[in-house]
């Protein structure tokens, strides 16, 4: 998270060694979609822009699910929460 007085920045980084294959994110603010991000790729290293929340949204459940495929075609998932209560992913 990337952040300024009014609004943080959600960004995803591939801090593997093999580039991440078609890769959907969807992400939810409670039980509000915050739409679905799609990308063919993400190349070790590379960092992507995904939504960008007001302050006021940390104070709700947020959870944003990475689905990608990685270099042997096998699918993975990754879900990221923040609750609440607690100030960080």
């Amino acid at each position: 998270m990337v952040g300024n007085s009014t609004s943080i920045k959600i960004k995803l980084k591939n801090v593997g060694k093999h580039l991440a294959r078609d890769v959907l994110i969807l992400g939810r603010i409670g039980k509000t979609y915050l739409g679905v991000e799609c990308e063919s790729g993400i190349a070790p290293g590379d960092m992507i822009d995904l939504y960008t929340l007001n302050k006021e949204d940390l104070n709700n459940k947020i959870e944003i699910e990475v689905t990608y495929r990685d270099i042997l075609g096998r699918e993975g998932i990754i879900t990221f929460i923040k609750e609440p209560d607690i100030p960080i992913f």
